[in-house]
């Protein structure tokens, strides 16, 4: 301990100093009331208390002092300040940055993973429905206006002559299912792709080989989340179906006729 500031700072712990530095800026200010004409004379002496309680901090924590245990009103310097009080503002912000980035990442990874889930259950459902269309004879297909593409399963391009697992554009896949019957049928599809309106018929279409065939299909339109439209649709080939009854009409017609030339035959003999 000492009784002088001067001596602080070079290895004392503190104590009740004398601060020549506050007797330096007494006399400075009494030079410059004379330097701003002020008369010597007229200057009354001063005797101000210059003592105070100094300590070193770094002193302190040498000998384990505590600072409570230093006078009220203890002037400690050269305290060693901690980060958190020196950088508090920026290792809040860091911190916060570095939760607000993990909170993004951790809601992009479950985002993800609900995603690959329904992404994987659509690939399922795709597979599911290809499967039962191939077992049963049915195409399915589904447009998306808002990306203005359309799927169609294996079945469906099978039947309308597309590439496997291809995504035509509505125009192409109009083109190649739309009917040309000239009857109420064409506007029944036109309401359904443009307004959404059930519809169920069976019309011909041309293969890309240059045949024709005969299909059945339905459209139905489903209302999505924040108000988008699906458009689905299914395909039966009904080729041979149509077939088999124009070849029972046929015969029915023959039958007919049979019928008739074989009674034309009883009445000519009963009449002979």
């Amino acid at each position: 301990y000492a009784f002088l500031d001067q001596y602080f700072g070079r290895g004392i712990v503190g104590g009740h100093l004398y601060s020549v530095d506050a007797h330096g800026q007494e006399a400075a200010r009494l030079a410059l009331d004379i330097l701003h004409g002020g008369q010597p004379s007229e200057i009354r002496p001063v005797e101000r208390a210059s003592s105070i309680d100094l300590f070193d901090g770094r002193q302190l924590r040498r000998w384990g002092i505590d600072e409570a245990r230093l006078p009220a009103g203890s002037v400690v310097r050269f305290r060693d300040v901690s980060p958190w009080e020196r950088y508090r503002t920026s290792i809040v912000a860091t911190a916060g940055v570095v939760i607000l980035q993990s909170a993004l990442i951790v809601a992009l990874l479950l985002e993800r993973r609900v995603r690959r889930r329904a992404q994987s259950a659509l690939l399922e459902s795709q597979a599911r429905s290809e499967i039962a269309g191939v077992s049963l004879g049915v195409g399915f297909w589904s447009w998306d206006p808002d990306r203005d593409r359309v799927w169609i399963s294996e079945q469906c391009a099978r039947l309308l002559g597309f590439e496997r697992r291809s995504y035509p554009p509505l125009s192409s896949f109009l083109d190649a299912v739309r009917p040309h019957t000239g009857a109420s049928l064409d506007d029944a599809f036109e309401g359904a792709m443009r307004d959404g309106a059930p519809f169920d018929g069976e019309w011909a279409v041309a293969t890309p080989k240059g045949g024709t065939r005969w299909i059945a299909g339905a459209i139905r339109t489903s209302e999505e989340t924040h108000g988008r439209r699906r458009v689905t649709g299914a395909f039966v080939d009904v080729t041979e179906r149509r077939s088999a009854e124009r070849l029972a009409e046929e015969q029915r017609r023959e039958l007919s006729h049979l019928g008739r030339v074989a009674i034309v035959g009883e009445l000519s003999a009963a009449l002979a």
